[in-house]
Formats: structure tokens, C-alpha cells, sequence
């Protein structure tokens, strides 16, 4: 019997040692993928017109459409399909400033088999106007990047040149894709990720600071020149007021939902609050 018990308490110490291995482990990489993390839908918690942004400080309200919540990549619960028509608006103003001294980021999951295609716009709603920012699917020629490549990923600013993705890394085929842009503004370094791997064509960038009162959509067009609205689904979508590393955008877009939504999000601040 008290063999059986030895056996047992040692069988016990080894699993709490690995899972305080693993705790450790997490943690960090926890630290890693939020620190910077400014606003963040993963579209778990989508109730009518209201999305909630996971950090708890800039819900979104989708316009001109009801766009609905729908099953998103094996892993990653729900994701927000897209019509061309509505969008999400966040209301409140300069919510993030792409021209700061230490750069910014913005990820996310992806899939749609169009191009010439809006994922965010950073303006005033109107015309589009100097220093104004659009990321989207790109299209070859005019109207559209005015680039030479069709299917990567751009990002444009008026007045502040481009950062575009690498001609082969095309997502424009029905497939999900996790995408990211970083600027680096101590550097001057900017890149494109597609599916974790760094692929950039080309970086003219200037890291142009913003116009003051500008508000952020998800999936519109504010230059109707570079992109349209979006059509597909998007999910994951993150935005960091610093550049992430390699292995940062890496383990962002490793980062899938083990848990639901806002049950995630609070155990990851929690972790971060008490390491």
C-alpha cells in the first residue's frame, strides 16, 4: 500500500512539474504576443450590430450591412463574413497612431478569392485625403495598387508611399491566409508576412504620421481607388502600436483559440498581470 502511494505521489509531482513547465512557457509567450496590443476582434462576441473589441476598449458597430458571424478556420471559433457592402466602424477617434515613434503592426486571418480588396482604412469616412491609410488585397495597374503585382498584401498611405507583399505570397484564393504588415519606425523597416514567412516586394513607406480625429473601418474602402470593400471572411485581427519580430508574427498567427473569446483573452491578462 505504501508503495502504491509512492508511485502515485511521484506519478503526481511529475505531472505538476510539466504543468508548471508549460504554464511558464505560455506565459511568456503570452507576454510576447500581447505586449504592444492595442485592439483586437476576434469576433466571438458579435451581438446585433455591436463588436466587442477583446481588450475592452473600442467595440466596433457594423454599418450599412448585418454582417453575421460565421464558422472561421478549424481552431479559431468564429470569423466575420463580409459582403461588399457593410463594415465595421469604430467610433471613437485616433484610436491608433501609425506614426509613432516605435512603428506599428496589424494582423490577422483572412480568406476571400478577390483582389482589389480593403481590409482596414484609418481616415476621416470622406474623400480620401493626405496621410489617410488603407491595407488591402492588391490588383495590378490603375484602378487599383498601382503596383505591378495582383493577390498580395499592400498597405498605402497618401503622401507616405507603399509596403507591398512578394508577387508569389497571393491571397486572393478562397483560402485562409494569415497576414501581417509591420513598420518599424526607429528603423525605417517595414515588411509583409503571409502565412508566418516575411515576403516584401518592395518598401517605399515613409511612416507619414496621421491626421488627427481619423476613425478606423474594418473592411472599407476610404480611397475607392486602391481597394473596394471586402468580400470574405476576417478574423484574429490585431493591431500593435510597435513592429513585431519574425518569430512574433509567427507566434501571433499560432496563436488560435484554445478557448472561447472572451474567456481567452481573460486568462491571457491575467497571466500577463501576475508573472
Amino acid at each position: 500500500m505504501n508503495i502504491f502511494s509512492k508511485a502515485n505521489f511521484g506519478q503526481f509531482f511529475l505531472v505538476c512539474i510539466c504543468w508548471s513547465v508549460c504554464f511558464q512557457l505560455n506565459s511568456v509567450r503570452a507576454l510576447e504576443i500581447e505586449d504592444g496590443l492595442v485592439l483586437y476582434w476576434n469576433f466571438e462576441q458579435v451581438k446585433g450590430k455591436t463588436v466587442k473589441d477583446e481588450i475592452g476598449k473600442f467595440d466596433g458597430e457594423i454599418k450599412d450591412s448585418n454582417l453575421q458571424s460565421v464558422a472561421s478556420k478549424n481552431g479559431l471559433g468564429k470569423a466575420l463574413k463580409f459582403d461588399g457592402k457593410g463594415y465595421v466602424h469604430i467610433d471613437e477617434k485616433d484610436v491608433i497612431d501609425f506614426g509613432n515613434k516605435d512603428g506599428y503592426s496589424v494582423a490577422l486571418w483572412l480568406k476571400s478569392s478577390k483582389n482589389h480588396q480593403a481590409i482596414f482604412s484609418y481616415g476621416s469616412g470622406g474623400e480620401w485625403e493626405k496621410h489617410e491609410k488603407e491595407m488591402y488585397i492588391a490588383k495590378a495597374g490603375e484602378p487599383g495598387s498601382e503596383g505591378p503585382n495582383t493577390g498580395p498584401v499592400e498597405i498605402v498611405g497618401w503622401g507616405c508611399d507603399w509596403i507591398r507583399g512578394a508577387k508569389a505570397d497571393v491571397v486572393d484564393d478562397d483560402k485562409w491566409h494569415h497576414v501581417a504588415v509591420t513598420w518599424n519606425a526607429k528603423k525605417q523597416e517595414g515588411f509583409i508576412y503571409t502565412d508566418g514567412k516575411e515576403g516584401t516586394f518592395e518598401v517605399g513607406y515613409n511612416g507619414c504620421p496621421d491626421n488627427k480625429g481619423n476613425t478606423l473601418r474594418l473592411g472599407y474602402s476610404e480611397s475607392m481607388f486602391h481597394s473596394e470593400p471586402f468580400v470574405g471572411l476576417m478574423d484574429e485581427v490585431r493591431f500593435y502600436n510597435r513592429s513585431l519580430t519574425d518569430k512574433e508574427v509567427e507566434t501571433v498567427m499560432d496563436d488560435t483559440k484554445s478557448v472561447g473569446g472572451a474567456d481567452k483573452l481573460t486568462m491571457t491578462w491575467a497571466t500577463i498581470k501576475t508573472y
